[in-house]
């Protein structure tokens, strides 16, 4: 069965894009097949991995009722990760989300999208900055939630916004909040450290470790090559390696 994934969250610039494409990476690492699905409107993942936004992406199978991802799927590299593939994003997810959103069925149209991908191991599933449509219909198609936090106190905030969220779409039988993940940390900074220690007060085990400032995750992503294959011995390596451990272990319902 396909483990969904939704990584989550309220505020731009938190570390979501780059926290999905790194833990697929860590995902394909340990053999799995590993899709990731851009459903953010800027297509900041596609524009990176494809070196282009194409003008048809899932916003296309999103309107149509008829479409399904099969001829989307993009897969990404060869030897190692041939097994990471991608569904491209596009300019018009937010003009199907407005459409979708009049519908009483349109929360669900991309859970039933996902729902034949029987030959994937995982999804993992980039969301816009906002909170609305798009991440509901992630949360919905999704087993599990990630939200990745800078240590700001406006980050702070609204991450427990998003966390909000989730609790309410679990309600409606979407994703469980699976994972907190505090990004771009500075470990020697007080501010940071006190952040930290609120995050595993609020949360617990589900703080996952920390990814550190480092300009070497910017140019991992840059490069297309996940840390673990850019520097596997670094902290930033070992987090996203931690978070692909904890979200295998604590399961959840799969497609």
């Amino acid at each position: 069965m396909t483990r969904i994934i939704a990584v989550v969250g309220r505020k731009g610039g938190a570390g979501k894009t780059t926290t999905v494409f790194n833990l697929a990476g860590a995902l394909v690492s340990r053999g799995l097949r590993v899709l990731m699905v851009d459903l953010d409107p800027q297509a900041s993942l596609t524009g990176i991995l494809l070196g282009e936004r194409p003008d048809t992406g899932i916003s296309t199978a999103l309107l149509d009722p008829r479409a399904t991802l099969d001829d989307l799927i993009v897969r990404l590299g060869v030897g190692l990760f041939a097994t990471l593939l991608l569904v491209p994003g596009d300019q018009g997810v937010e003009a199907a989300a407005d459409k979708l959103a009049e519908r009483s069925s349109g929360f669900t149209r991309l859970r039933k999208l996902l729902a034949p991908l029987q030959d994937v191991d995982a999804i993992v599933i980039d969301t816009p900055p906002a909170l609305g449509f798009a991440i509901s219909s992630a949360l919905r198609a999704a087993s599990l939630a990630v939200v990745p936090t800078l240590t700001g106190q406006h980050d702070l905030d609204a991450m427990a916004d998003t966390v909000r969220l989730i609790g309410e779409e679990e309600e409606e039988g979407g994703a469980r909040l699976a994972a907190v993940v505090p990004c771009a940390v500075h470990a020697r900074e007080l501010h940071d450290r006190g952040a930290l220690d609120a995050l595993a007060i609020a949360y617990g085990d589900l703080v996952t470790p920390f990814v550190p400032y480092s300009p070497r995750v910017r140019e991992a992503l840059a490069a297309r090559t996940p840390m673990g294959t850019y520097d596997p011995t670094s902290r930033a390596a070992e987090a996203y390696d931690a978070l692909a451990t904890h979200l295998l272990a604590v399961g959840g319902h799969d497609a």
